[in-house]
């Protein structure tokens, strides 16, 4: 199975939000275990004090207020919440006021958990009333010349229904006391109930929908109210409600955040890929053999001092080789005068030595034949190492130069010839010649007697490919890219009892980089080797091609 390749940046960012999962996670369970703190319950503790604080509002509203205005008072805390409300009995079992609910089956359980509590006496807090200001004031009592007090019938001591002292309102039935003394009120001159007990909150029911439910206190001296009643509250979505906290905008900030993060990372982690980018394709180059590269940076950290350093690295490794094809090339030179004289004595001792003896002398003519052979291949190589800028350009035909090497490289082979009769190209005649020479003669060396030597030539857009096919051997997969070594030869499939000194594909493969094109070698499905020539052309240098793809017409040839 591949590996996923995934790009500096995103390896970067991959291992950033990693570690922030991991602080996530270690925060978590330090919460959890070391201060028993359960973070989830976290966002519902917020819902709990947000539920409590209305609880406790509206409760103080209701034990204030006649059993007739309850409905609207429900109304209008839903809509200012954004939720449904209702009022049911402490069990859950009997609505009184909002809307119809539904009740889930959990909240019903934890509401049968939970008795009721009993009514304390004298425990209810004074009635608040709107002032003409509409503000929350008390009733005027007799003694403060009140016109109302005439309204009022003293129940008296010990009857049922309320404690000594509680004055009868006859027209809404209210109970008044006559112990002026009030409790502190809030802020919003309604007293709040401190302890209203919040039983359940939580996502239920079917659908699913959020629900809270509290008992709040309703018991009143003025009003014959229940003491308790169970307030419902339910909402469908989390948002956009004063009841349910929604923690998703934090997790919105948060996914904000990181993705700003991310942002402010982008430009440091691009300078980095684009540098490393460039170093890649510049050790690509050089593994290819081109060292004209330019990747030195003027950075002084790690990537700078590594830019310069691989720039070093290839400036010194083209000097080496020019060095070495220099090398090469003057040993050559300097081989040429001794083997001339050494075949003009062999000559000369032809004439003298008896027939006896010319076995040994054609076995030293061999043996010269050879050297000057290598020698001749090395001022090649040499020659073909000289920059293409100085090497003067022609158009060339190129079924009539595929004829011509066929004819004196290819002597007793068996070629055949495809190729448009009109295809021309625009490139140095001696190097192409002698690329597809030593092509063509490394072929009918190792396959000759293989099948016939295909000979190909088509374009494709503007390039321009050149195959030499046999049907030999072949070469093993790990020597595809080595063959093009100087003195290298694969020894299994090409041993040196067939000839040749391992130059051939050397002096190919610089004679058509320095035409500016590229060779490869790939094995034949059913044994062979092609060897491909990619000429890189505008389209003014090429001429005479058929349609893109078209080997053009096919001329076959035995020599």
């Amino acid at each position: 199975m591949p590996r996923p390749h995934l790009t500096l940046y995103g390896q970067i960012l991959f291992w950033f939000f990693l570690n922030l999962a991991l602080v996530a996670a270690i925060l978590f369970f330090v919460l959890k275990l070391q201060f028993r703190v359960d973070p989830v319950e976290l966002l519902g503790g917020r819902t709990r004090e947000q539920f409590r604080a209305a609880s406790s509002v509206m409760s103080g509203e209701l034990r204030n207020a006649p059993r007739v205005e309850w409905e609207e008072i429900l109304t209008r805390y839903a809509g200012f919440y954004g939720v449904k409300m209702a009022l049911y009995r402490p069990e859950g079992q009997l609505l009184w006021n909002g809307q119809q609910l539904k009740l889930p089956d959990e909240l019903l359980r934890e509401a049968g958990k939970r008795p009721a509590r009993r009514a304390r006496p004298g425990g209810a807090v004074p009635p608040l009333r709107r002032t003409e200001e509409g503000r929350q004031g008390r009733r005027p009592s007799p003694a403060e010349g009140g016109q109302e007090e005439g309204r009022f019938l003293r129940r008296p001591g010990g009857e049922v229904g309320g404690p000594e002292g509680e004055l009868i309102d006859p027209i809404d039935n209210a109970v008044r006391s006559t112990d002026r003394r009030q409790r502190p009120s809030s802020p919003r001159g309604l007293t709040e109930e401190p302890d209203a007990q919040i039983i359940y909150i939580g996502k239920a029911g079917s659908p699913k929908k959020h629900w809270a439910a509290a008992r709040v206190s309703l018991g009143s001296r003025e009003y014959r109210h229940p003491p308790e009643a169970l307030l419902v509250a339910t909402s469908e979505t989390l948002g956009g409600n004063g009841i349910f906290y929604d923690g998703r905008p934090w997790l919105w900030a948060i996914a904000g955040g990181l993705f700003v993060s991310a942002l402010i990372w982008l430009p440091f982690v691009a300078r980095v890929s684009r540098r490393l980018r460039r170093l890649t394709s510049a050790a690509e180059s050089i593994s290819e053999g081109d060292f004209d590269v330019e990747v030195a940076s003027k950075r002084t950290d790690e990537l700078g001092r590594l830019s310069r350093a691989v720039q070093r690295m290839a400036n010194r490794l083209d000097d080496y080789l020019r060095g070495q094809k220099r090398f090469l090339g003057d040993i050559a030179h300097e081989l040429c005068s001794p083997l001339a004289r050494l075949r003009m004595s062999v000559a000369v001792l032809e004439q003298k030595i008896p027939s006896s003896n010319r076995r040994d002398l054609d076995s030293l003519n061999e043996e010269a034949e050879q050297l000057s052979q290598l020698i001749n291949e090395l001022l090649d190589f040499s020659k073909a190492s000289i920059a293409v800028e100085t090497l003067p350009t022609q158009n060339i035909n190129v079924a009539i130069l595929l004829s011509e090497l066929a004819e004196r490289d290819g002597i007793g082979g068996n070629f055949e010839i495809h190729c448009s009769p009109e295809l021309k190209v625009t490139a140095n005649f001696d190097l192409l010649r002698r690329a597809l020479g030593n092509v063509i003669r490394n072929a009918q060396r190792y396959a000759g007697e293989g099948g016939p030597i295909e000979l190909r030539a088509e374009t494709i857009g503007t390039t321009v490919i050149l195959e030499v096919r046999d049907r030999g051997p072949g070469i093993p997969e790990e020597w595809l890219e080595r063959v093009f070594e100087p003195f290298s030869r694969p020894e299994k499939a090409r041993t040196r009892e067939a000839g040749g000194a391992g130059l051939g594909l050397a002096i190919a493969k610089t004679c058509v980089e320095g035409m500016g094109g590229r060779i490869r070698v790939e094995n034949r499905d059913g044994g062979g080797l092609t060897v491909r020539l990619e000429m890189f052309c505008d389209e003014s240098g090429i001429s005479g091609a058929l349609d893109e793809g078209s080997g053009g017409a096919e001329i076959r040839k035995k020599l």
